[in-house]
């Protein structure tokens, strides 16, 4: 297959962005091209969870539109970039395995970077890209220059919510009557990531200007996390009416929630993404 070029590129995302919903079928039966669609994932390491729900709901969707004849007389195959533990290096040696295979026209992922850095490797290279990530961290690259990243575009809105929301629920809660709120305390735990650290930071903002004490207010380190109890015996020390813990590690937040009931407050429990 011979290259193609940034506008023919584009062309090939506008296409196979129907991937991610019903798909616009040709009618003519016979295949022109096999699209390659790259997948940065974490199949491998602590997210490993996700990033196989990536791969199988993206194999999904390419499956339903081979079956149905296509996009535009285009077949696609899914190849997958493994970004392991999400570091740095693993992210760039993923990105540009992808990038170096002359058929991938088209890149997307639901996370690959802890920071999205990756986002420049695609305007470098044209990639057209589409991810799901921290929309906080593709707003702060793409903003300053939007016109250096006309490849890339976040499939997500603006996160800023997580930020103010939870205060507003638990309040409207105790307002109708649902919890009591005795002593508006609040514990809050992240994950030592951009996406956990930006979170945790805009609900305690929140919840200060909202006249609540936070009594606990720890970061772990990044990674798989198995005992808790030394953080838990802080929240036990001042109950607090709301315990919140931003690590998006599904095994972190299970163990968490079990390392909790050992003991359990009577405190409202918040696991932001797991």
């Amino acid at each position: 297959m011979k290259p193609k070029s940034a506008a023919s590129r584009i062309r090939h995302m506008l296409m196979s962005t129907t991937l991610l919903g019903m798909f616009a079928v040709s009618a003519a039966p016979a295949f022109a091209d096999v699209v390659k669609i790259g997948l940065l994932a974490p199949l491998t390491g602590p997210a490993a969870a996700d990033g196989q729900e990536f791969q199988r709901g993206v194999q999904m969707a390419i499956d339903e539109a081979n079956a149905a004849g296509g996009v535009a007389g285009d077949t696609f195959e899914l190849v997958v970039g493994d970004v392991k533990d999400q570091s740095a290096g693993n992210v760039t040696s993923a990105v540009e395995r992808l990038l170096g295979d002359p058929g991938v026209h088209f890149m997307l992922t639901g996370y690959a970077s802890l920071t999205n850095f990756e986002i420049d490797n695609m305007a470098e290279a044209e990639m057209p890209y589409m991810l799901a990530a921290t929309s906080q961290q593709t707003r702060d690259i793409i903003a300053p220059s939007p016109d250096k990243y006309m490849c890339c575009w976040s499939l997500t809105p603006s996160f800023d919510a997580y930020n103010t929301d939870v205060t507003l629920f638990v309040e409207k809660l105790a307002a109708d009557g649902k919890i009591t709120l005795p002593t508006k305390k609040v514990a809050i735990i992240s994950s030592d990531n951009a996406y956990s650290k930006t979170i945790s930071e805009g609900m305690k903002k929140t919840f200060k200007e909202k006249g609540w004490t936070i009594t606990v207010d720890e970061i772990v380190p990044f990674g798989e996390v198995t005992d808790w109890r030394s953080i838990l015996a802080k929240v036990r020390e001042n109950v607090p009416d709301v315990v919140i813990n931003t690590d998006y590690l599904p095994g972190n937040s299970a163990s968490f929630l079990n390392q909790f009931l050992e003991q359990p407050t009577k405190s409202l429990v918040f696991l932001q993404y797991a």
